[in-house]
């Protein structure tokens, strides 16, 4: 009997919402206020970016889910992830810091 493909999905142990939004606030030195405020400062930007594409992918949130956890609008959580990757190929710091947020949600010690 021929088995078909078998599929291991590695699911973040420490993957939820609040825990994502502790990690991005330490890795970008801001605070869970200053990730939900209206303020454009380039630190902060780069961090909603981050929250709302790790969410996404980590735990398949809606985009109207992020938007409102990041008191924004939802087209706004789409532009986030669009620029993101064109963030990355050019900022090698943000790249660095997904990659160690990735790390710790991986990881089953961090809590």
């Amino acid at each position: 009997m021929e088995r078909g493909y078998e599929w291991i999905v590695v699911k973040p142990v420490n993957a939820n919402r609040e825990n994502i939004k502790r990690l991005v606030c330490e890795e970008f030195g801001i605070t869970e206020a200053g990730l939900r405020s209206k303020v454009r400062k380039r630190n902060l930007v780069d961090a909603r970016m981050v929250f709302a594409n790790l969410t996404r992918k980590h735990l398949n949130d809606t985009i109207m889910c992020i938007a409102i956890e990041l008191n924004t609008h939802y087209s706004q959580v789409i532009r986030y992830q669009k620029q993101l990757e064109d963030l990355i190929s050019v900022n090698d710091a943000v790249g660095h810091a997904v990659a160690r947020i990735e790390k710790q949600l991986l990881n089953p010690i961090n809590k």
